[in-house]
C-alpha cells in the first residue's frame, strides 16, 4: 500500500508539473499575441498620426501656394491699374498741351480785341496776305496820288500836239479820279476791318 501511495504521488506531481508547464505555455502566447497586438495598434496610430501630420503639411503648403497666388495676381493687378493711372495722367497731359497750342494758334491768327483796349494788330495790317497786298498796294497809288506831286506835274510844261486839252490836265484828272478811288477803298477796307476786330456788346 505505501508503495501504491507513492506511485499516485509521484504520477500526481508529475501530471501537476505537466499541467502547469502547459499553463505557462500557453499564457506566454497569449501574453506575446497581446504584445503583436499592441504593436500592430501603435503601428497603425503612428501610420494614422503621420498620415495626418503629411495631410496637415499639404494642406500649409497648398494655403501657402493659394495665399501666394493671390498676392502674386493683386501685384499685378495694383501694377495694372498704376499703369492704367500713369496713362490716363499722360493722355490728360497731351490733350492740354494741344488745346493750349490749339488755343495760341487761334490767339496769334484771330486775336480778340477786349473792351477798352486796343487791338493787338493795327486796323490797317489784316492777317489775311491777300488783304495786306491789297492795301500795300492803295498805299503805293495814294503815293503816286500825293497832291504836293499834283502841283509838282501841273507847275511843269504842258505839251500839246495842237489838239485839245495839256497830257498835265488829263494826268490831274485821271490822278484825281484814282485818288477819290484809292480813297474810298482805303476808307471802306477800315471799316470792314474796324467792324470785324469791334468786340460785340
Amino acid at each position: 500500500t505505501m508503495n501504491l501511495v507513492f506511485v499516485l504521488a509521484v504520477l500526481l506531481l508529475a501530471f501537476g508539473a505537466q499541467a502547469a508547464k502547459r499553463m505557462r505555455e500557453e499564457l506566454r502566447e497569449i501574453d506575446a499575441a497581446v504584445a503583436r497586438r499592441r504593436a500592430k495598434a501603435l503601428e497603425v496610430k503612428e501610420a494614422r498620426r503621420a498620415a495626418a501630420e503629411r495631410r496637415a503639411h499639404q494642406l500649409a503648403v497648398a494655403a501657402t501656394r493659394l495665399t501666394e497666388e493671390q498676392l502674386r495676381k493683386l501685384d499685378a493687378e495694383l501694377k495694372a491699374n498704376e499703369v492704367r493711372e500713369l496713362e490716363s495722367q499722360v493722355e490728360a497731359q497731351r490733350l492740354a498741351r494741344r488745346r493750349e497750342r490749339k488755343l495760341q494758334r487761334v490767339r496769334q491768327e484771330a486775336p480778340v480785341q477786349q473792351r477798352g483796349q486796343p487791338s493787338a494788330v493795327p486796323a490797317e495790317t489784316p492777317a489775311d496776305p491777300k488783304e495786306a497786298a491789297a492795301l500795300a498796294k492803295l498805299r503805293e497809288k495814294r503815293m503816286r496820288t500825293h497832291p504836293a506831286r499834283r502841283r509838282r506835274k501841273r507847275d511843269e510844261p504842258a505839251y500839246s500836239d495842237g489838239g485839245g486839252g495839256s497830257d498835265a490836265d488829263e494826268d490831274a484828272s485821271s490822278e484825281d479820279s484814282v485818288t477819290a478811288l484809292v480813297v474810298k477803298d482805303a476808307d471802306l477796307q477800315h471799316a470792314l476791318l474796324n467792324a470785324a476786330t469791334r468786340p460785340d456788346d
